[in-house]
């Protein structure tokens, strides 16, 4: 178990150090918003559909 979080500790620090945490809040920030946006799309698709129906 000591290894085991001394490796995820390692992989932490790795991945804190290749991707900034600004660069991975704007990245966070855009997908929720495209996810938002898709979420939207979809009742609209939805609503158009039963409307069809």
């Amino acid at each position: 178990m000591e290894q085991a979080n001394a490796e995820l500790t390692k992989l932490r620090t790795d991945f804190i150090d290749r991707v900034p945490i600004v660069q991975y809040e704007e990245v966070n920030k855009q997908l929720v918003g495209k996810t938002r946006e898709v979420e939207s799309l979809k009742e609209e698709l939805d609503s158009a559909a039963n409307r069809y129906r």
